[in-house]
């Protein structure tokens, strides 16, 4: 109930108004196009979304702002929602580029693109003691590049197996973090890494300290 007063009058109106509720939902993943995981193996075309919700809203994708649009996934009661497509064929719904999302319950359709799959950092883990000169590895699907703790990147292509690795430093002693992407403005597909550099590697171990 909505409740105006006319300050010349003191004369007190009121009115109903309808409000319409839009449940919140969010994006924090969107890929398409080769997937790989930690041990270099490849799905040639897949794609993954994932995000957040309330529980039981239906998440909806076309490739156009006025459809047709097509149910992707259900917010479970954790209120998270997921889809996956690791098999083909048939084909993955959607590919690299824009996207349209929106939920059954709020029409207004959010535009959302899709990203290449940002390269995977299988060593040195998070929060690892490393000496001055570590080497990080992981796999990836393509070209990439590096950025370090510098502000300078290193552009890495991985071999035939998607594994790749680098040596990197030396890096003054405290904490350093790397960032690993596929293209230059991604707007969620980056992998970060901190490790913590000692002044010298323990003596008769690598760079690397698991």
């Amino acid at each position: 109930m909505l409740r105006v007063e006319n300050l010349s009058t003191g004369e007190v109106v009121e009115r109903r108004v309808e409000v319409d509720y839009f449940s919140p939902w969010s994006v924090s993943r969107l890929i398409a196009g080769p997937l790989v995981d930690e041990t270099g193996l490849v799905t040639r075309f897949g794609a993954i979304a994932e995000g957040t919700g309330e529980h039981f809203d239906i998440i909806e994708f076309s490739v156009g702002r006025d459809g047709p649009w097509t149910e992707l996934s259900t917010v479970d009661e954790n209120g998270v929602w997921r889809f996956e497509h690791l098999i083909t064929p048939p084909p993955a719904p959607f590919r690299p580029g824009r996207l349209f999302l929106r939920t059954a319950s709020d029409p207004l359709a959010q535009l959302h693109t899709v990203e290449f799959q940002a390269p995977i950092i299988t060593s040195p883990r998070e929060g690892a003691e490393t000496g001055p000169t570590p080497v990080f590895s992981g796999t990836a699907v393509g070209p990439f590049d590096i950025e370090l703790a510098d502000g300078s990147k290193q552009h890495l292509r991985p071999d035939k197996e998607n594994k790749w690795s680098i040596e990197v430093g030396p890096l003054a002693p405290g904490e350093h973090t790397i960032i690993a992407r596929m293209s230059s403005r991604p707007q969620r597909e980056i992998t970060r890494r901190t490790i913590r550099v000692l002044a010298e590697a323990p003596p008769g171990v690598p760079d690397v300290n698991p």
